[in-house]
């Protein structure tokens, strides 16, 4: 239907039409912006936390087990951050 359209809306509304579609691009830029996680600066492992969850990373560090604590797990993985902010100089 959307492409049907379009023709006869270029027809009509001129360069105006234009004004349309850039309305979506910047509605999309800032649903993008303010809801998508940084990632930037992150290991794997904390992406794969910050995506899906504590469980994800247990199974892809090859331990399918759930049972060890979470907190372990996040403690580990903070401490490696932070054991690579001092290393670098950050």
């Amino acid at each position: 239907m959307a492409s049907f359209s379009m023709g006869y809306a270029m027809q009509n509304l001129g360069w105006k039409f234009y004004i349309i579609n850039a309305s979506y691009n910047i509605i999309f830029f800032f649903a993008v912006f303010l809801l998508w996680p940084e990632t930037k600066g992150l290991t794997l492992e904390e992406i794969t936390l910050k995506f899906e969850g504590p469980a994800a990373v247990l199974y892809a560090a090859g331990r399918g087990d759930t049972e060890e604590k979470d907190g372990d797990r996040e403690t580990e993985i903070s401490e490696r951050k932070e054991a690579t902010e001092t290393s670098k100089g950050i």
